[in-house]
């Protein structure tokens, strides 16, 4: 009989012990998730702050993004990454008056196995490259073309979307200042193969 309770109170720990492991990853999960959805831009636009949370935590769409200014970011060397997208426009002034930010953003995460990139809105796109040269942008922007704008579900410029290191989306249309928080919560979450080991 005390056999059966020993190897009970045993099977009881080890189920404790795996439960608490599971439960601290499902806490870090959430935590990237309370912020991307607090931080949602614009929650009364009830149809679009849906669709766009319908996204999160599934493969991101494609962005297929040609007409590069600076060096492309490519699967190849996004790989387990995390991608921040800064999704601009040429005419959209929110847009101009948010490169400071993310120049900083690509600065402080680079080390951290982060990559910001931008992608123009194809209306005006055709003076991507002096805008962003004009406005000082350090980090690469490519042109976005109608139908990646409709997969993302773009709806207000600027919008901000970050992309976590196995490619799920985690986060759209947020807050500037939102994007450092849930990098930071997605950095704790998920860190560099570097700081793994």
């Amino acid at each position: 009989m005390k056999r059966i309770y020993g190897l009970t109170a045993a099977c009881l720990a080890m189920a404790i012990a795996i439960g608490a492991s599971v439960h601290a990853q499902a806490k870090d999960d959430s935590q990237v998730s309370k912020l991307a959805h607090e931080g949602y831009w614009l929650k009364e636009q009830e149809a679009a702050y849906k669709a766009a949370m319908a996204m999160l935590d599934k493969p991101a769409p494609a962005l297929g993004l040609t007409a590069w200014n600076g060096k492309a970011v490519t699967p190849a060397n996004a790989k387990g990454k995390i991608i921040l997208v800064d999704f601009w426009a040429t005419w959209c002034g929110p847009c101009i008056g948010q490169i400071p930010h993310a120049n900083e953003m690509a600065r402080k995460y680079a080390d951290k196995g982060v990559v910001v990139m931008g992608a123009c809105c194809a209306r005006g796109a055709n003076t991507m490259a002096k805008t962003a040269k004009e406005h000082g942008m350090e980090y690469p922007t490519g042109k976005l073309s109608d139908k990646a704008t409709n997969d993302w579900k773009i709806r207000f410029w600027p919008t901000y979307a970050v992309i976590d290191r196995t490619g799920k989306l985690r986060a759209v249309g947020l807050q500037p200042d939102y994007v450092e928080k849930v990098l930071d919560a997605l950095i704790e979450e998920q860190p560099a193969a570097a700081e793994k080991k």
